[in-house]
């Protein structure tokens, strides 16, 4: 109830004007920021599962299901 409230009176005044879309911009750019950090998590997770099935540590059913759980998470 208070944030559209806020907001409207933010649009209302030419101040709004500027606030509001830099206030999406930055937020625009740690939700890339934040995407580009777990993407780079899920790389080194995924190739440590590939050194793993490549060593004999792990079987390719193994690998798969892992595989698998790994981009579940990073798409939930």
């Amino acid at each position: 109830m208070v944030i559209p409230w806020i907001l409207s009176n933010l649009i209302l005044t030419p101040f709004g004007w500027v606030l509001v879309p830099l206030v999406v911009a930055i937020g625009f750019s740690f939700r890339r920021y934040f995407r580009r950090d777990k993407l780079e998590k899920l790389k080194v997770k995924l190739n440590e599962l590939e050194r793993q099935r490549d060593v004999g540590e792990i079987t390719q059913g193994e690998f798969e299901i892992s595989k698998n759980n790994l981009l579940a998470d990073f798409f939930d």
